[in-house]
């Protein structure tokens, strides 16, 4: 099991992580480090737990905001998709139609033998 020290405002968090995320982790250990930061710059130094939750709030919302686009694309794609895609069964009914009439043309064949 790895471990990663991080520094988010200045003070050290010990944090155990998979085998080969250690690079990982300490990306996001630095991107939450700099929302805390901004934070700071913003409302002041309103200690360690207030500056974390609301660092916290401040990435999901990001997230949510990403998931609700997310969902928005996929929708529009599939949209998209079915406006150009021909239904199955209108693509699929003139080669079944075509494949009836020639059964039918050979049982005709077959019977008048």
């Amino acid at each position: 099991m790895g471990q990663v020290t991080l520094s988010v405002n200045g003070r050290d968090y010990n944090i155990a992580c998979e085998d080969g995320e250690e690079e990982r982790i300490k990306r996001l250990g630095a991107y939450v480090d700099d929302r805390v930061a901004e934070l700071v710059a913003s409302v002041g130094n309103v200690g360690d737990l207030r500056l974390m939750v609301m660092a916290s709030l401040v990435l999901c919302d990001k997230l949510f905001d990403a998931g609700a686009e997310i969902d928005r694309l996929g929708a529009t794609a599939a949209k998209a998709k079915k406006a150009t895609a021909p239904e199955p069964d209108a693509a699929v009914a003139p080669v079944m139609e075509a494949i009836a009439r020639r059964i039918e043309d050979i049982a005709d064949h077959l019977e008048s033998a």
